[in-house]
């Protein structure tokens, strides 16, 4: 530990140190450098090795200064689940397995009800695929959940389902998801190949790709506009 003690001479400072006192350096501020310090000001430092820097005393850690999540509320959570796989509140209450009524009161911001265990629970597993299909895919699954289908199964066949099964959710997501960003993609194109029409940028009979080119631009196009 480190002691800077004060004279009452003059009015300025300086550091003057002394050897270490039972583990204690003692640092005077004698008079005369021009400093504003109190002179019944004492302060102590933490010793320090005099081979490191100041920098990592003043250092936070990691769990100092990261930022806390934001918890979710029972409507925000409810409602993520609804936007990622494009459900109708029906479908929703389905695979929640409630009543609509009680999808209506989940969403209450104002009132949010208390959830029972079994509720909870389901709510958390439905809430993780949810979250799964918005890292693979930036749009809803929309239709597709009812019209794609492996092995003879839909993605709202397999979250209906009491125990939800991990590996056949996983398999149905990858490729819905590729679906859906292809369908989204091909939309995207034909109103960029509109869009330039409309401005006179494409001529009829040429293709979105030659425009495209002399722009310096490239896609993948589909037949709609080659």
């Amino acid at each position: 530990m480190t002691v800077l003690c004060c004279s009452s001479m003059g009015s300025g400072f300086g550091f003057h140190d002394t050897p270490i006192l039972f583990g204690v350096r003692l640092t005077f501020l004698r008079p005369g450098t021009g400093s504003n310090l109190d002179a019944r000001a004492v302060r102590q430092y933490p010793a320090q090795d005099p081979t490191t820097t100041d920098a990592g005393f003043f250092r936070a850690t990691v769990s100092d200064t990261a930022p806390t999540p934001a918890v979710q509320s029972l409507a925000e959570r409810v409602s993520a689940i609804k936007a990622a796989f494009g459900l109708t509140i029906s479908q929703l209450a389905k695979v929640l397995r409630v009543e609509r009524q009680t999808i209506y009161d989940w969403m209450d911001e104002d009132h949010p009800p208390q959830l029972q265990e079994q509720k909870r629970e389901r709510l958390a597993a439905i809430g993780h695929w949810a979250a799964q299909w918005n890292a693979l895919c930036p749009w809803p699954a929309g239709k597709g959940i009812t019209t794609y289908t492996v092995e003879g199964v839909t993605l709202l066949d397999l979250l209906l389902a009491d125990v939800l099964d991990e590996a056949r959710l996983t398999v149905v997501l990858r490729g819905l998801s590729e679906q859906v960003k292809a369908e989204w993609q091909q939309r995207e194109e034909r109103s960029l190949g509109e869009q330039a029409r409309r401005r006179g940028l494409q001529p009829h009979g040429q293709s979105l790709r030659s425009v495209l080119a002399g722009y310096g631009g490239s896609v993948s196009l589909t037949h709609d506009d080659q």
